[in-house]
This record gives structure tokens, C-alpha cells and sequence, in this order.
């Protein structure tokens, strides 16, 4: 009895560890950035520590680091080559694949890479970027800040300034808007523009404030003009049908790290990183009103180097709702978002909040240049 009770067990053990253990998932992100570049170190970098760290036996993430392998340019083409699985792109530089994003660009759309994440989560989720990305599963909606109009050796006073420059941009929107003050739109890839700026190649960029510290732009500009000239979306996605052949775990760590709860995280990330780095100092009561940013462009702030106190000075968190408003391209109409910590918008969760075609009714208490009459709600 004891002989046939322990052959059982042996026979059963022999069983178990023959059988086939679950395969772990390997994904290769490309970032595009530099290792030391704040949007790997703050952003990036611990999006993927906290997946690998859920269950490291089912999903890891590899960080493919700089733009040997990846950069702004070829990100598409290297995840659909399936040489990484993973990419980090910015859709202005894909403008001809991601027409339908090009909506974030808008200058005035967004105050806060917070608020202009979650707007273009929920844009995402309700259709309004379909088909440009039906093959492709965004993981992560990041949206950059309010661009700025930078010089290297030239005053920045007003937009008429830039008649007769080269101006470097990413953005379709911007580089129309550059034309339309005389100047010349030059399409150069971030990492090139502080060569660019440096030989003379450009006068000008328009670019937004988180990017000055990795690329080291504050060394080749010297003149900055305060002014809301559009922001910029970023995704960290995936290849649809790569993403499809991920086990049933891996696809449900990726899932618990994606949509708009990360885009709202993410975004707060980048909004305390761009204050914290501001390249104009700016003292007490002289930052521009939003009121006064709103109206015409030539009133915005001029701001000197030789100006400048404490290069990055500290600014005080925002705290409380973050509200957003987006166009919803093909529909003509603008959907508008609140996402409080802890509570996801839902269809018609306590996240959202509607607006009418001719005044936003924003939900931060900030805003004092808000209409205080609420817009009806949509049926």
C-alpha cells in the first residue's frame, strides 16, 4: 500500500514539473531619449519599473535607451519592423499617420500636460482618432505643455519678430503660424536643434519648456517669448497584433498601467517637471494672466536671459481638479474632462463635464477668467 501510494505521488511530481511553465513576455521599449533626458528618469522610466515590478515572471520591460536604435523619426517604422515592441513618439512628428492627434497641437487647446492627457485619453477611447490608430494600442497618453517662441541672439517681443527668421518646429499648426508672421518654418529634429541654433543654421525654435534641460537649449537661446503656441502629444504603444500575441497576464499588467488614470499620472509628472524648470525666472506677480495670454499674441511676456536669477526656480504645485478641453475632429464640437485623482471618468462619471461651442466652463477654481454660467448638459 505504502509502495503504490508513494509511486502515485512520484508519478504525479513528474507530471507537474514536466508541464509547460507560462512564458515570459519581453518587450523591448525604445524610448528615443537619452538615459539622463527628464522624460526617461521621471516618466518613462518608472511607467516601466512599476509594470516589471507587478510580476516579473509573466512581463518585463527593457529600456532601449537613445537614438541608435530608435529616435523621432523612424519610431514607427522600428515597432511595425518589430525591432523594438514598445515605442515613446510624439505624433506631430508622424503628421501624414496621426492627422486626427494634431488637434493637442493647438495653440490655447491646454493649459496643463494633465488636463490635455486626459482629453486626448478620452478622445481616444470614444473613436475620434479612428482609423489613424485602429493598429496600434496606446498604452499611455502624454501631452506636452504650452510651447513658447525661443531666439538665439535676436529680441522676442512679439510674434512679428520672427518676420525674416528661420524657426525651428515639429508642428504642422505652428509652422503655418510662423509663415503668417514672416518668418520660415524649419522642420529639424529636437536633438539637432541645439547644433542648428548654435551655427546659425536657425535664429528660432518654438518649443516648450520640458524639453530645454535634456537637450541643454537654455545654452543656445537667449531671448523667450511667453506665449501659448501649441502643445505636443506623446503615446507609448504597441503594435495591435504584437500586442494581441501577449499572454492573458502580460495583457492584463499592460492594461492595469494604461488609459486615462495613467495619462492623468503621467501628465501631473511632466507638469511638475516643466514648472520646476522654467527657463525664464519669473518673480512674484509677474507671471502673464491667463486672460491677457488669450488675447493677442503680440501682448505676451518678453523675457531676457540676462534677466534670469535661479535658472530653474521652483513653482508651487497646483493641487485639486485638472480640467481639459479638446476638439473632437470630424464633429466640430469640443469635449471637455475633469479627472480627480482616484476616480476614472466614466461615461457619465463625476470626470466629465460638457461645453458649448462658444464658452468652456472650466472646473479649476484658478481659472477667475472662466464663465460663470455653466453650459447646458448634453442630452
Amino acid at each position: 500500500m505504502i509502495r503504490r501510494t508513494l509511486a502515485a505521488l512520484l508519478s504525479s511530481a513528474a507530471l507537474v514539473a514536466a508541464a509547460p511553465a507560462v512564458a515570459q513576455d519581453v518587450l523591448a521599449f525604445g524610448t528615443s531619449n537619452p538615459e539622463q533626458h527628464p522624460l526617461v528618469t521621471r516618466v518613462l522610466g518608472p511607467w516601466a519599473a512599476a509594470i516589471n515590478a507587478e510580476n516579473p515572471s509573466a512581463l518585463q520591460i527593457e529600456l532601449r535607451n537613445g537614438p541608435m536604435i530608435v529616435n523621432h523619426a523612424n519610431f514607427f517604422d522600428r515597432l511595425q519592423d518589430d525591432v523594438v515592441q514598445i515605442v515613446w513618439g510624439i505624433t506631430a512628428f508622424d503628421p501624414g499617420r496621426f492627422s486626427r492627434s494634431l488637434v493637442t497641437t493647438l495653440p490655447f487647446m491646454v493649459e496643463t500636460a494633465e488636463q490635455g492627457g486626459v482629453a486626448a485619453c478620452l478622445l481616444y477611447e470614444r473613436g475620434h482618432f479612428s482609423p489613424d490608430m485602429d493598429n496600434i494600442v496606446p498604452l499611455a497618453f502624454v501631452q506636452f505643455p504650452q510651447a513658447g517662441l525661443h531666439f538665439n541672439g535676436h529680441p522676442a517681443t512679439s510674434m512679428e519678430d520672427m518676420a525674416g527668421l528661420k524657426v525651428m518646429t515639429g508642428s504642422p499648426v505652428v509652422s503655418g503660424l510662423i509663415q503668417a508672421y514672416g518668418g520660415t518654418p524649419l522642420s529639424i529634429n529636437v536633438p539637432e536643434m541645439y547644433q542648428a541654433l548654435q551655427r546659425g543654421t536657425a535664429e528660432g525654435l518654438v518649443m516648450n519648456y520640458t524639453a530645454f534641460p535634456g537637450f541643454r537649449l537654455q545654452e543656445v537661446t537667449t531671448d523667450h517669448l511667453q506665449v501659448p503656441l501649441g502643445g505636443g502629444l506623446g503615446m507609448v504603444f504597441m503594435m495591435r497584433d504584437r500586442y494581441d500575441s501577449l499572454s492573458d497576464e502580460a495583457r492584463a499588467i499592460l492594461e492595469r498601467h494604461s488609459g486615462c488614470d495613467t495619462a492623468h499620472q503621467l501628465g501631473a509628472e511632466v507638469d511638475m517637471g516643466g514648472r520646476c524648470r522654467e527657463l525664464c525666472a519669473q518673480p512674484a506677480g509677474s507671471h502673464v494672466p491667463r486672460a491677457e495670454r488669450r488675447a493677442k499674441l503680440p501682448n505676451a511676456r518678453p523675457c531676457r536671459r540676462s534677466d534670469q536669477g535661479d535658472l530653474y526656480p521652483a513653482h508651487p504645485e497646483r493641487r485639486g481638479t485638472a480640467g481639459g478641453v479638446s476638439r473632437s475632429l470630424g464633429q466640430g464640437r469640443r469635449v471637455g474632462a475633469t479627472h480627480r485623482k482616484g476616480k476614472p471618468p466614466g461615461p457619465n462619471g463625476p470626470g466629465l463635464f460638457h461645453a458649448r461651442q462658444s464658452q468652456v466652463t472650466w472646473s479649476r477654481a484658478a481659472t477667475a477668467t472662466a464663465p460663470e454660467t455653466r453650459p447646458a448638459e448634453r442630452s
